[in-house]
């Protein structure tokens, strides 16, 4: 029988967590081991079984009793099942439920529970490495749990580089062949908001969560001493798992760098965290090969917008003598060198988030990249393009429509060719005089071309000043208010300059 969540009546007694009630359940568990293979049914504690809750609970010698009593009634294939059963219910889908691990075997590790971790292992059904330990909801194994829940000496218990030995019953020894292996990387959950942690190291768990303390511990598990004079001591660490030139997206120079990132984990990169070991490691990766690579593109920009800037002033001073054809293609080359770097640099981040070509690009992947390339003002960059492109367009047409005019006017020759050309003449003289932009869709060319040349402007400001401490942060709060604070305010602006509009018009 269940109630309304699925529960037994053994569940319910062992949640009462009262003397009497322990007592009957064990007393039941004894008489009939097999009951111990009862999950919640059903309903926000679905796949919950009495370990789970007696660990929870931290209810040790009962469970060290039952262990032993599952060793000798229970067959293989039943501790088994006994030892895999994973919490799915809605309920551990919650903060810090959802951090457990969801088996029983994490259960214990998670609350610091050694010797039932010991009974467990010693049955020889299940290992703190196997893949069916995984949990469903985080893709933790015990160890990466232990990590979350920043558990440092019980991550070195269960790693065997715990100084406690086996003559403590209380505090058994793990042997070698029962030990986690702490190069075993995060595996995929089910929930959404937890997919960055996939694929992670502990350590860089531990970054990724923004726990510090427990992030520092684990660093200095890949340090070595080069020497030590009184109170000083120099260390060389092991840039595995940090330095960004790794394998995968859980590098923790990656993570501080995250969107997603909590404000924990980014402030790793301030100079006053491990006296700026993260920090440097930033800025040397700039004075190598970072600054060069970002003023190459900030070249090009300039290249772009100086050759824009130039075709306008110059069809504004002389619509007559303009080139209409050359310099419009040439701004079409540079575009298309800047749109292909921007294509390569969306391609490398999209392949280290995990993309591929026969994948495709998945829900979560166009939510990130969106966001990425906002971040980079990249929208506002191929605006610029389109606006660009579609004025060069329209001066390449008009030069087009004159010659091909000329064209089919000369070739019927005689007096009708000349005055062709004086009636042309006229017309561009007086444009020239009237001013570039009185006719037709000059004036929508004119636009575009603005546009282009603010959009092209802010992201040349931004990328200039970037590079510099002081002026870069208040960039970065100017484009923030641009983005935010002052597009919010010309939706309401726009609203209300209609509405007078329209009030004005009626009277």
């Amino acid at each position: 029988a269940e109630d309304q969540v699925g529960a037994k009546p053994l569940h319910a007694l062992l949640v009462a967590n009262t003397p009497a009630a322990i007592s009957l359940v064990m007393r039941v568990f004894i008489a009939r081991p097999k009951l111990l293979l009862q999950e919640h049914g059903a309903g926000p504690f679905t796949g919950e079984n009495s370990l789970h809750v007696l660990s929870a609970n931290s209810r040790e010698d009962e469970l060290v009793e039952l262990l032993e009593v599952a060793a000798t009634k229970l067959s293989q294939t039943e501790q088994h099942s006994m030892l895999t059963a994973q919490t799915t219910g809605g309920f551990f889908d919650e903060a810090p439920m959802n951090f457990y691990g969801s088996t029983p075997l994490a259960y214990a590790c998670v609350f610091s529970l050694k010797r039932v971790v010991r009974k467990m292992l010693d049955l020889g059904v299940t290992s703190l490495n196997a893949d069916e330990m995984r949990c469903k909801i985080s893709g933790f194994l015990p160890v990466h749990a232990v990590v979350a829940n920043g558990l440092r000496h019980m991550y070195d218990w269960l790693i065997g580089e715990s100084e406690e030995v086996d003559e403590d019953e209380n505090e058994p020894a793990l042997p070698l062949e029962l030990r986690a292996d702490s190069k075993m990387r995060v595996g995929e959950g089910r929930l959404d908001h937890l997919h960055r942690i996939k694929s992670c190291l502990p350590m860089q768990l531990a970054a990724q969560l923004g726990d510090r303390r427990m992030f520092i511990y684990l660093l200095r598990k890949q340090t070595a001493i080069l020497w030590r004079w009184g109170p000083v001591t120099k260390y060389e660490i092991d840039l595995h798992g940090i330095d960004s030139a790794g394998e995968t997206e859980c590098d923790v120079m990656e993570l501080i760098g995250l969107l997603s990132a909590k404000k924990e984990t980014t402030m790793m990169l301030l100079d006053s965290f491990m006296k700026g070991f993260l920090h440097k490691l930033f800025m040397q990766k700039w004075y190598r090969y970072g600054a060069l690579i970002h003023y190459v593109r900030v070249l090009f920009h300039v290249v772009y917008m100086v050759a824009l800037l130039f075709l306008v002033f110059w069809l504004k001073a002389d619509p007559l003598g303009v080139d209409r054809v050359n310099l419009p293609i040439f701004i079409g080359g540079v575009v298309a060198v800047l749109v292909e770097e921007e294509l390569r640099i969306f391609y490398l981040w999209w392949r280290n988030q995990g993309g591929t070509f026969s994948t495709g690009f998945t829900k979560r992947q166009i939510i990130d990249g969106i966001a990425w390339l906002q971040l980079f003002q990249v929208d506002l960059q191929v605006a610029g393009f389109i606006a660009s492109g579609i004025a060069c367009s329209m001066l390449y047409l008009e030069a087009s429509e004159r010659f091909s005019l000329l064209h089919s006017r000369s070739l019927r020759g005689g007096a009708g060719m000349e005055d062709a050309l004086l009636e042309e003449a006229g017309s561009m003289e007086g444009e020239a005089i009237e001013g570039y932009g009185s006719r037709g869709l000059h004036s929508v060319t004119l636009l575009l071309f603005s546009l282009a040349a603010f959009a092209e402007a802010l992201l040349l400001t931004t990328a200039l000043l970037i590079p510099f401490q002081r002026l870069g942060i208040f960039m970065l709060s100017v484009n923030r208010m641009l983005r935010n604070d002052i597009l919010t305010f010309m939706v309401l602006f726009i609203a209300f300059i209609l509405i007078f509009y329209f009030m004005m018009f009626t009277i």
